[in-house]
């Protein structure tokens, strides 16, 4: 018997796919950018200038990202248990980036917006419905078993 996807899987696994999409759209620019296009992306965001030297060798990296986000993505909607610790991974690190960034650019409400809904993520995957699909039990078992005395 073929079990059914809750939507709330089908909704996280699209976010995912979506995040590979982008990794993947900013591995073309860097990849196949030119000078003039690597140029003006410098002058909107001038900590960028690293990037400049290195614009290949950052979209191969971002290409990797993509195909395994893309992979994780497959894994969790078919429901495979290593896929689901590697959603709460993407959106735990999703998250910690967010707070780093606050202290880096005090913009709380960039800042404050993300963590708010990686938060509500993080908390839907960890709901029943979603612990069921994977397998993973619903509420923790006593470690000790007080019924068989």
């Amino acid at each position: 018997m073929k079990r059914r996807v809750p939507v709330t899987v089908i909704l996280i696994g699209i976010v995912m796919f979506v995040a590979a999409a982008l990794a993947a759209l900013v591995a073309y620019s860097l990849i196949f950018a030119d000078e003039i296009f690597l140029t003006m992306v410098v002058m909107a965001r001038p900590g960028l200038m690293f990037s400049l030297d290195h614009a290949r060798l950052f979209g191969a990296l971002f290409v990797a990202v993509a195909l395994i986000v893309a992979y994780g993505a497959m894994g969790f909607l078919r429901g495979r248990m290593w896929a689901w610790w590697f959603a709460v991974a993407l959106f735990a690190v999703n998250g910690c980036g967010d707070v780093m960034s606050f202290f880096a650019t005090h913009d709380l409400v960039r800042s404050g917006g993300g963590l708010a809904v990686v938060t509500v993520f993080l908390v839907v995957l960890n709901s029943n419905g979603v612990r069921d699909y994977f397998g993973r039990k619903s509420k923790m078992e006593p470690l000790i078993n007080t019924d068989e005395h």
